[in-house]
């Protein structure tokens, strides 16, 4: 299986222009993916026997940071069965995303976040280094490949 390495902008608390003037929907094929890492599964693969992945999981750094893929609203923050800490963020009434297993979460529902602030913290040890994406459409998964903008330059550049 090829794997790829995730890598977005290092000054990423500032949204981009485009982020101010266009909404969820708009920005597919342009959103940043929350941290640096190496895809370790990507959104269909198999998990387990009769299971299979509704994300995207990246194998990150130690301590990575980890921010907003997109402005929206915070609107669950906790631990969720087996994802571990998650967070998702609501970008309208149509968009979510989750992002899971964190180390340290530092945000709260309710707080609007922009894109590209830091949400919260990956561990030191895997399984805290898999950051689990998932993006809903609907409350449906939908593959989040499609979404996320630096995916085609981190292959070109490797």
């Amino acid at each position: 299986q090829l794997s790829a390495s995730i890598n977005p902008p290092k000054s990423a608390v500032k949204p981009p222009a485009a982020d101010k003037n266009k909404s969820f929907s708009d920005m597919k094929g342009a959103i940043p993916y929350p941290t640096s890492g190496k895809i370790l599964h990507r959104f269909g693969d198999k998990k387990g026997v009769n299971d299979r992945y509704n994300g995207t999981v990246l194998l990150t750094g130690p301590s990575a940071q980890v921010t907003a893929p997109y402005s929206g609203s915070v609107v669950f923050t906790g631990e969720f069965m087996d994802y571990g800490n998650m967070i998702i963020i609501q970008h309208n009434n149509t968009y979510h995303s989750l992002v899971a297993g964190l180390s340290r979460i530092d945000v709260e529902p309710g707080q609007q976040v922009i894109t590209g602030e830091p949400v919260g913290v990956m561990g030191t040890t895997a399984p805290r280094q898999e950051l689990y994406l998932e993006i809903r459409k609907n409350s449906k998964a939908i593959d989040p490949a499609a979404w996320m903008g630096n995916l085609k330059r981190s292959l070109a550049a490797n």
